[in-house]
């Protein structure tokens, strides 16, 4: 996988993809546009390692049952899936992102919950 692009139907996300150049900047679901290749998607044509999502929950939505989290993980190439990662959280476990570096990813699987 050498890029990835995030759409959500309701609030918004913001996630960026680590390759041997580092870690990218974030993008903006509001922005996602995938022919903009500045700021659509993320990724440079490298080989992605990780990937980090934070979403947004609207205001609609917390006022009906709660905040909500992005909820992904993804697996090294032909490999099996990594443990599930909460936003960008750091605890239980969890390093702040999905995937191990110098692994690339060829999958990813986003829900919010």
């Amino acid at each position: 996988m050498i890029g990835i692009a995030i759409k959500v139907s309701k609030g918004y996300a913001t996630y960026r993809v680590h390759d041997v150049d580092g870690w990218h900047g974030m993008i903006d679901t509001r922005n996602t546009n995938i022919n903009d290749f500045q700021n659509g998607y993320a990724g440079n044509n490298k080989p992605i390692d990780a990937l980090e999502v934070y979403y947004y929950t609207p205001e609609e939505v917390i006022k009906g049952s709660g905040y909500k989290k992005a909820v992904y993980h993804v697996s090294p190439v032909n490999g099996e899936y990594f443990d599930w990662q909460h936003d960008n959280e750091k605890d239980n476990g969890q390093d702040g992102y999905a995937g191990v570096f110098d692994m690339p990813i060829d999958r990813v699987q986003i829900v919010i919950e």
